[in-house]
């Protein structure tokens, strides 16, 4: 693939996530740009994370980013 079909996602913050029924909110960042997925680090014991992370994927003209918040299973 072309280096030039990269795309940078900046991933900031995400405010005021549901908290987790029975544990701790351990939330992560799921990118999804048509078959390339990356993931933000886990932020641990917070409904306010701060990921300020910048992930690189390739993409096709036809593909629909999204990016959606996750919750990391509690250790």
């Amino acid at each position: 693939m072309d280096i030039d079909a990269r795309l940078a996602i900046v991933v900031r913050s995400g405010r005021d996530l549901p908290e987790a029924e029975g544990g701790e909110c351990n939330p992560f960042a799921l990118i999804v740009c048509g078959k390339e997925s990356e993931t933000t680090n886990v932020a641990n014991s917070t409904t306010n994370p701060d990921w300020n992370a910048t992930r690189m994927i390739f993409v096709d003209i036809a593909d629909e980013v999204w990016i959606e918040p996750q919750r990391a299973a509690s250790a």
